[in-house]
Protein backbone atom coordinates (compact mmCIF):
# COMPACT_ATOMS: atom_id res chain seq x y z
CA UNK A 1 0.00 0.00 0.00
CA UNK A 2 1.21 3.45 -0.82
CA UNK A 3 3.22 4.95 1.97
CA UNK A 4 1.78 2.84 4.78
CA UNK A 5 4.20 1.86 7.49
CA UNK A 6 7.16 3.71 5.98
CA UNK A 7 9.79 4.88 8.40
CA UNK A 8 13.24 6.30 7.78
CA UNK A 9 16.12 3.84 7.93
CA UNK A 10 17.97 6.15 10.36
CA UNK A 11 17.33 8.13 13.50
CA UNK A 12 17.43 11.46 11.67
CA UNK A 13 14.39 13.63 12.34
CA UNK A 14 13.06 16.37 10.09
CA UNK A 15 13.53 18.96 12.82
CA UNK A 16 17.23 18.11 13.26
CA UNK A 17 19.45 21.03 12.29
CA UNK A 18 21.31 20.38 9.07
CA UNK A 19 24.73 21.23 10.50
CA UNK A 20 24.25 18.68 13.29
CA UNK A 21 23.36 15.93 10.80
CA UNK A 22 26.20 16.80 8.41
CA UNK A 23 28.72 17.01 11.26
CA UNK A 24 27.64 13.53 12.39
CA UNK A 25 27.95 12.14 8.84
CA UNK A 26 31.40 13.74 8.52
CA UNK A 27 32.58 12.40 11.90
CA UNK A 28 31.43 8.90 10.93
CA UNK A 29 33.37 9.12 7.64
CA UNK A 30 30.25 9.02 5.45
CA UNK A 31 30.77 12.40 3.77
CA UNK A 32 33.73 14.58 2.95
CA UNK A 33 32.83 18.21 3.47
CA UNK A 34 34.73 21.35 4.38
CA UNK A 35 33.76 23.69 7.19
CA UNK A 36 33.03 26.32 4.51
CA UNK A 37 30.63 23.95 2.72
CA UNK A 38 28.95 23.01 6.01
CA UNK A 39 28.47 26.68 6.82
CA UNK A 40 27.13 27.43 3.35
CA UNK A 41 24.73 24.48 3.41
CA UNK A 42 23.42 25.57 6.81
CA UNK A 43 22.84 29.09 5.45
CA UNK A 44 20.94 27.63 2.49
CA UNK A 45 18.92 25.46 4.86
CA UNK A 46 18.16 28.49 7.03
CA UNK A 47 16.30 29.94 4.04
CA UNK A 48 14.91 26.76 2.47
CA UNK A 49 14.01 24.60 5.50
CA UNK A 50 14.21 26.90 8.52
CA UNK A 51 17.63 25.39 9.19
CA UNK A 52 16.43 21.81 9.30
CA UNK A 53 17.83 18.79 7.48
CA UNK A 54 14.86 18.63 5.15
CA UNK A 55 11.42 19.87 4.27
CA UNK A 56 9.03 18.48 1.71
CA UNK A 57 7.15 21.06 -0.35
CA UNK A 58 4.24 19.77 -2.41
CA UNK A 59 2.23 22.95 -2.76
CA UNK A 60 4.22 25.12 -5.15
CA UNK A 61 4.61 25.23 -8.92
CA UNK A 62 7.65 22.91 -8.83
CA UNK A 63 5.25 20.00 -8.05
CA UNK A 64 7.65 18.54 -5.46
CA UNK A 65 10.76 19.95 -3.83
CA UNK A 66 12.63 18.27 -1.02
CA UNK A 67 15.73 18.36 1.15
CA UNK A 68 17.84 21.18 2.54
CA UNK A 69 18.58 22.29 -1.03
CA UNK A 70 14.92 21.99 -2.05
CA UNK A 71 15.75 20.10 -5.24
CA UNK A 72 12.73 20.25 -7.51
CA UNK A 73 11.05 17.84 -9.87
CA UNK A 74 9.98 20.26 -12.60
CA UNK A 75 13.58 20.99 -13.67
CA UNK A 76 14.88 17.45 -13.09
CA UNK A 77 17.08 18.13 -10.05
CA UNK A 78 15.12 15.70 -7.87
CA UNK A 79 15.56 13.09 -10.59
CA UNK A 80 19.35 13.74 -10.60
CA UNK A 81 19.33 13.13 -6.86
CA UNK A 82 17.39 9.87 -7.25
CA UNK A 83 19.96 8.70 -9.83
CA UNK A 84 22.74 9.22 -7.26
CA UNK A 85 21.07 6.95 -4.68
CA UNK A 86 18.59 4.68 -6.50
CA UNK A 87 18.71 1.88 -3.91
CA UNK A 88 18.08 4.30 -1.05
CA UNK A 89 15.09 5.90 -2.78
CA UNK A 90 13.82 2.47 -3.81
CA UNK A 91 13.51 1.57 -0.09
CA UNK A 92 10.64 4.06 -0.07
CA UNK A 93 9.10 2.88 -3.34
CA UNK A 94 10.56 5.76 -5.35
CA UNK A 95 12.11 4.91 -8.71
CA UNK A 96 12.58 6.72 -11.97
CA UNK A 97 10.70 5.35 -14.95
CA UNK A 98 12.62 5.97 -18.19
CA UNK A 99 9.46 5.37 -20.22
CA UNK A 100 7.54 8.19 -18.49
CA UNK A 101 8.19 11.88 -19.16
CA UNK A 102 6.62 14.82 -17.37
CA UNK A 103 6.17 18.12 -19.19
CA UNK A 104 6.47 21.45 -17.44
CA UNK A 105 6.08 24.10 -20.11
CA UNK A 106 8.71 23.31 -22.72
CA UNK A 107 10.77 21.31 -20.21
CA UNK A 108 10.49 17.50 -20.19
CA UNK A 109 11.85 15.48 -17.27
CA UNK A 110 11.92 11.82 -16.30
CA UNK A 111 8.90 10.53 -14.42
CA UNK A 112 8.42 8.39 -11.34
CA UNK A 113 7.48 4.72 -11.63
CA UNK A 114 3.79 4.30 -10.80
CA UNK A 115 2.91 7.94 -11.55
CA UNK A 116 2.26 8.19 -15.28
CA UNK A 117 0.87 11.75 -15.28
CA UNK A 118 2.35 14.52 -13.13
CA UNK A 119 -0.53 16.85 -14.03
CA UNK A 120 -2.81 14.78 -11.81
CA UNK A 121 -0.69 15.88 -8.82
CA UNK A 122 -0.48 12.34 -7.40
CA UNK A 123 3.04 13.07 -6.13
CA UNK A 124 1.65 15.81 -3.89
CA UNK A 125 -0.34 13.33 -1.77
CA UNK A 126 -1.85 9.81 -1.96
CA UNK A 127 1.05 8.29 -0.04
CA UNK A 128 3.71 9.73 -2.33
CA UNK A 129 4.31 12.74 -0.09
CA UNK A 130 4.93 10.37 2.83
CA UNK A 131 7.38 8.31 0.76
CA UNK A 132 9.29 11.41 -0.30
CA UNK A 133 9.26 12.83 3.22
CA UNK A 134 10.78 9.72 4.79
CA UNK A 135 13.25 9.26 1.95
CA UNK A 136 14.54 12.77 2.68
CA UNK A 137 15.52 11.62 6.18
CA UNK A 138 17.50 8.59 5.04
CA UNK A 139 21.26 8.91 5.58
CA UNK A 140 22.08 7.48 2.15
CA UNK A 141 19.70 9.96 0.53
CA UNK A 142 21.20 12.87 2.48
CA UNK A 143 24.72 11.75 1.52
CA UNK A 144 23.68 11.84 -2.14
CA UNK A 145 22.10 15.27 -1.62
CA UNK A 146 25.38 16.61 -0.22
CA UNK A 147 27.21 15.27 -3.27
CA UNK A 148 24.72 16.87 -5.65
CA UNK A 149 24.77 20.12 -3.67
CA UNK A 150 28.57 20.31 -3.94
CA UNK A 151 28.26 19.76 -7.70
CA UNK A 152 25.69 22.54 -8.00
CA UNK A 153 27.77 24.95 -5.94
CA UNK A 154 30.67 24.42 -8.34
CA UNK A 155 28.34 24.91 -11.30
CA UNK A 156 26.93 28.15 -9.87
CA UNK A 157 30.41 29.56 -9.33
CA UNK A 158 31.41 28.59 -12.86
CA UNK A 159 28.23 30.23 -14.22
CA UNK A 160 28.93 33.37 -12.18
CA UNK A 161 32.44 33.54 -13.62
CA UNK A 162 31.04 33.16 -17.16
CA UNK A 163 28.40 35.86 -16.56
CA UNK A 164 31.03 38.29 -15.33
CA UNK A 165 32.89 37.40 -18.54
CA UNK A 166 36.07 38.96 -17.27
CA UNK A 167 38.62 37.10 -15.17
CA UNK A 168 39.89 40.30 -13.57
CA UNK A 169 36.36 41.30 -12.55
CA UNK A 170 35.55 37.79 -11.33
CA UNK A 171 38.83 37.47 -9.41
CA UNK A 172 38.21 40.85 -7.76
CA UNK A 173 34.67 39.78 -6.83
CA UNK A 174 35.86 36.41 -5.53
CA UNK A 175 38.75 37.80 -3.47
CA UNK A 176 37.05 40.91 -2.14
CA UNK A 177 33.49 39.78 -1.65
CA UNK A 178 32.66 36.12 -2.15
CA UNK A 179 35.46 34.54 -0.13
CA UNK A 180 35.15 37.10 2.66
CA UNK A 181 31.39 37.17 3.11
CA UNK A 182 29.41 34.14 4.19
CA UNK A 183 26.15 35.91 3.44
CA UNK A 184 27.12 36.45 -0.20
CA UNK A 185 28.19 32.81 -0.49
CA UNK A 186 24.84 31.74 0.99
Amino acid sequence: TKGKGLRPQTSILSNDRLDKVLAHLFASGKISITQEQLDLFQRIANVETSGQVQTLNTWDSALVSIGFMQFTMHVGKLQEWIRLAPAAFRRYGIELDPTVKYSFGSNQVDGIKGVPDASKNDLRWNGWAERLYYAGLDEDVIIAEVSLAITYLGKHLKDLKARLNNNVLYNDFEQNFYNRDRYIRG
